[in-house]
């Protein structure tokens, strides 16, 4: 607008409503509401463009025609378009060309007219691409104007020009930020989730959201790789800021005060720093923070210990079995492992001339051997009493700050008895370390196979903030095992995959790996905690299966008729955007009662589809709902519907709602029968389906149902291709007749094995490599896969989704083929 003064006044530059009592009466372009109605496109209408007003897709070159819109009016002093109705005036834009401007100005500047007409052409692709290419084709006639020709007209559009040019570059701007957003980011979201690229997708949909923060497609999307987070300190009011777990650089993402409620952070593994002046700060590690942290003032807890929590815990399952859950007090643990330089305390303070400090009986062979006696055996490397790495009773220069090595179990329990401390029992060492994290923790660990590091140099924390847990030195525990000792974490020569595993050896052992940490229990140690750990495993590469013979025998007892299904849809959802989900039950076939499945059907791919039963892992022997688990796991396996293949999710004996009190590692004959029944019937099943390929059936497993996947394909000869994801052979023994180690040679379908190299429950030399191993697949028909990961190979999904999706293919043949 311009002033009687001749100003320039810019009163606009967005959507508006104009004052209902200024308006004209009867002028369309005027008295029109332009907000946003349900159904109606946005936007002032004499000045949108064709495909606009036709709500198709608009572009940089949608701003061009309506800010030529504006220049002709500014010229001709009438709107370009202009209609009694909102429907009159949308049609004249659409198909209407304006009156010609040479002939209401003929005073006006050709070329100025052919870039008004140029921006109004119908055409997007005859505009000007962008208003940057527009304003370089005006600024380029104003400078090569005579200046003798000055008209009050071309004046005033050069001003206004020049006025609306910034804010018109700052819509382009905003509307390609949109694009973006839609065109690049959002895709590229999908991708990083589908991939479990968790993190990178949250930082991308955090600069999305500014863009297009209520896309349905990203707020589903935020669901996926984000997990909800609340917790509280004591005191209250405590800053938190968290950073991914591997960043080499000090950046801190803020996440507010405590206490914190319902927020939402992503799927990942973060260190977690909480600050409140006077007090303590904590550094911990993991998914979230423990619910409740109790914070502590300086002094009040010993110095450089860290302080685990009490909690319900059990270790996690491995070469020592199921180990019963236990009530664990809170305790204090050495943030670091002990140093040369705590050591030499020991030794200055009298620590080998004193029996004060020895309080363990020693035993050699089965024979007590006396205090002399042992400390003859307690020397380094020149015959002074010390480690056996240090020499002439010292270690050497510059070591000051390194991990103690080459002690025994005796000499590490003697030390603590110095410190007023104790070793950590089996019990206390795990529920510090948490060998879940493996993945995490053990690429920033030292197995270097080099030598250890200075403590705390690296920066492998484990989530209470005890550091060097894995690797470095291998860390003495209180446990006994028939008169040997734990022995905890791996040392810097071990392999990577020694963090979780269970290892013992003799006290007396003095190797330059063997150092240890110590604990302070806040009141006396509970004897179920301190009791002696006795392994009840079978080493599987020491075993051999039966004789085909026997086997024979074995499967006989397994033979099982064709089940009368009785089949039926029990209800179906079409909402999700790939597939249709249907729960549907059938009979079984053996006296246990009728059993329900989830079965997902892609949409609008070409039929027959292949099908996929997915078995799952020991968690559904408690879990009490089959549809809660369908939808956890969909998200994982997504990739396989998407790729156009069924999976069906079937109820077996003993999981979800038919829970059986089954114990994972203690099934018998019986169990099996069920489950080779339920897997025959769920064949038949889908084989009755006219959208399923019958001759296209494959299992994939995980977990338990890897382990079960060696003797259900075994024994079902109408799968024709196996994935299993984390499966082992037991160390656990059983009964011949329900063994997997006598089933896996049986196994003739291609078979393609994803694991975990830090697997804690099936270690890769003693349980994966045996299972490959037996499997009986020619070599070629058979793959092993190693990721970086702990038991759990779907955190790594995209790796998982490109072996499996390429195995299926090969083997089934690509979807919809």
């Amino acid at each position: 607008m311009i002033t009687e003064a001749g100003r320039v006044k810019l009163l606009d530059f967005g959507l508006a409503k104009l004052d209902q009592d200024s308006a004209a009466e009867g002028d369309a372009t005027r008295s029109l509401d332009p907000l946003t109605k349900v159904g109606s496109f946005v936007g002032t209408a004499a000045y949108m463009s064709p495909e606009q007003a036709e709500s198709r897709p608009v572009s940089a070159r949608s701003d061009v025609f309506s800010f030529g819109a504006v220049l002709y009016e500014m010229l001709a002093g009438r709107q370009a378009f202009s209609g009694r109705t909102l429907a009159a005036l949308a049609y004249a834009v659409v198909h209407k060309e304006p009156a010609q401007l040479a002939a209401l100005r003929p005073d006006a500047p050709r070329e100025l007219v052919h870039v008004i007409e140029r921006a109004l052409a119908k055409d997007p692709r005859k505009r000007y691409a962008s208003a940057f290419e527009m304003h370089r084709e005006i600024a380029a006639l104003a400078e090569a104007a005579p200046p003798r020709r000055p008209i009050r007209s071309r004046l005033a559009a050069a001003v206004l020009l020049a006025a609306a040019v910034p804010s018109l570059s700052w819509w382009v701007w905003n509307q390609s930020k949109v694009r973006w957003a839609h065109e690049k980011a959002l895709p590229e979201v999908v991708r990083l989730t589908d991939q479990g690229s968790y993190l990178a997708a949250y930082d991308l949909a955090r600069r999305a959201q500014r863009w297009i923060g209520g896309d349905p497609i990203l707020s589903k999307e935020w669901l996926e790789f984000t997990q909800p987070i609340s917790f509280e300190t004591d005191p209250p009011g405590a800053r938190v800021r968290y950073q991914e777990y591997a960043a080499t650089a000090n950046e801190w993402r803020e996440l507010g005060r405590t206490p914190v409620r319902n927020a939402r952070i992503p799927r990942a593994v973060f260190r977690w720093r909480i600050e409140l002046p006077d007090y303590v700060t904590a550094d911990l590690a993991g998914r979230t923070p423990p619910p409740r942290l109790h914070l502590y003032r300086p002094g009040e807890g010993p110095t450089d210990m860290v302080y685990v929590m009490p909690g319900r815990f059990a270790p996690p399952l491995g070469l020592l079995g199921a180990l019963p859950a236990r009530d664990m007090p809170g305790f204090w643990m050495d943030k670091f492992e002990v140093t040369n330089r705590q050591f030499k305390s020991f030794v200055d303070a009298g620590g080998y001339q004193k029996p004060a400090f020895w309080n363990q009986r020693f035993t050699k062979d089965g024979k007590v051997v006396s205090w002399e006696q042992a400390m003859a055996l307690f020397r380094d490397s020149t015959g002074r009493p010390g480690p056996a790495t240090w020499e002439a009773g010292t270690y050497a220069e510059g070591k000051d700050d390194f991990p103690v090595s080459g002690v025994s179990w005796y000499e590490a329990e003697a030390y603590a008895q110095f410190a007023g401390k104790q070793l950590p029992t089996y019990y206390h060492w795990h529920r510090a370390a948490v060998t879940p994290l493996a993945a995490s923790i053990v690429p920033l660990s030292n197995f270097s196979k080099t030598g250890p590091a200075r403590v705390g140099e690296r920066s492998a924390m484990s989530p209470w903030g005890t550091f060097d847990m894995a690797g470095n030195v291998r860390e003495w525990t209180a446990t006994e095992n028939q008169g040997t000792r734990y022995i905890l974490g791996g040392g810097w020569s071990d392999m990577t995959y020694a963090f979780p595993w269970a290892v013992w050896l003799s006290p007396w052992d003095r190797a330059p790996e063997n150092g240890f940490r110590c604990v302070k229990y806040d009141g006396a140690l509970p004897q179920d905690l301190a009791a002696p750990l006795l392994p009840s495993i079978r080493d599987p590469n020491a075993q051999k299966p039966v004789s085909d013979e026997a086997f024979r025998v074995f499967r006989s007892l397994y033979a099982r008729e064709p089940a009368q299904l009785d089949s039926r849809i029990e209800a179906s959802d079409e909402s999700p955007q790939y597939w249709v989900r249907q729960k549907v039950s059938y009979n079984t076939g053996s006296a246990e009662e009728r059993m329900a499945a989830v079965l997902l059907i892609p949409k609008q791919m070409r039929r027959p589809l292949e099908a996929i039963i997915y078995v799952p892992g020991s968690g559904s022997l408690t879990a009490r709902s089959l549809d809660q688990a369908v939808d956890n796991l969909a998200p994982q396996l997504d990739f396989l519907m998407k790729s156009g293949r069924a999976m069906i999710f079937p109820t077996l004996w003993g999981t979800f709602e038919r829970q059986a009190g089954l114990q994972e590692l203690q099934h018998n004959r019986q169990a099996v029968m069920q489950w080779v029944h339920d897997i025959g019937a769920t064949i038949d099943y889908l084989q009755s389906r006219s959208e399923l390929d019958a001759g296209r059936i494959g299992y994939l497993g995980f977990s338990m149902g890897s382990r079960l996947g060696t003797i259900l394909v075994a024994l079902e000869p109408r799968t024709r291709v196996a994935v299993f994801l984390d499966g082992g052979i037991p160390f656990m023994p059983r009964s011949p007749e329900a063994d997997e180690l006598n089933f896996a040679p049986r196994v003739r379908v291609p078979v393609l094995m994803v694991n975990g190299r830090f697997d804690q429950i099936w270690p890769a030399l003693l349980s994966q490599a045996p299972l490959y191993r037996l499997l009986g697949p020619p070599a070629k028909d058979k793959k092993y896969v190693l990721l970086d990961t702990s038991h759990g190979v779907l955190a790594r999904k995209g790796e998982v989704a490109r072996e499996v999706m390429d195995w299926l293919d090969h083997y089934l043949g690509p979807a919809g083929s």
